[in-house]
């Protein structure tokens, strides 16, 4: 199985964005990030490195 390319040039604008959302949450919700901050920058990071058509190719191959 291949893995997909990169993108030739990564997008991080989103990923920028929750992160610091996922910040200025924590000063402001009691130490919390918010609900499924993890999840959501996982899936920014993903796309910001192979493009939104990487989850046709993890729905694919992912066993879970």
């Amino acid at each position: 199985m291949t893995i997909p390319n990169k993108l030739p040039k990564p997008d991080f604008q989103v990923l920028e964005k929750l992160t610091k959302e996922g910040l200025e949450s924590i000063e402001t919700n009691d130490g919390h990030p918010g609900k499924d901050f993890e999840h959501y920058v996982f899936e920014a990071a993903m796309e910001a490195f192979y493009g939104p058509d990487i989850w046709f190719w993890w729905n694919k191959h992912a066993n879970y």
